[in-house]
């Protein structure tokens, strides 16, 4: 990621593929919320608790399993449970939005 001279080249596509649409944004504050303390989560707890739509976590959530943000950990019944990826990733998205959240 690091640039010849020093400096960190930004890749925006990637940026944006993770990130957008709102929708998505707004499906990974749910999951860092939901999988604080390092909880398992169910779909329903993402959609009924935190505002993101059904169809949204349908769209995307299989996008923040390929990054590392989420996994699966087994199931209850016929519906499957998630929590946060012990990742660099999910440390660094906690950080930003504690950042932006102070503002």
């Amino acid at each position: 990621m690091d640039g010849s001279d020093g400096t960190i080249k930004i890749d925006a596509n990637a940026l944006a593929q993770l990130l957008a649409p709102e929708a998505k944004l707004r499906l990974v504050a749910a999951v860092l919320e939901e999988g604080a303390d390092n909880e398992t989560f169910n779909p329903a707890a993402v959609h009924d608790r935190d505002g993101v739509s059904r169809d949204a976590w349908y769209r995307y959530h299989e996008d923040l399993v390929d990054y590392g943000v989420i996994e699966q950990d087994g199931k209850i019944g016929n519906s499957p449970v998630y929590r946060l990826a012990d990742t660099d990733l999910v440390q660094r998205l906690y950080d930003v939005a504690e950042l932006v959240s102070e503002n």
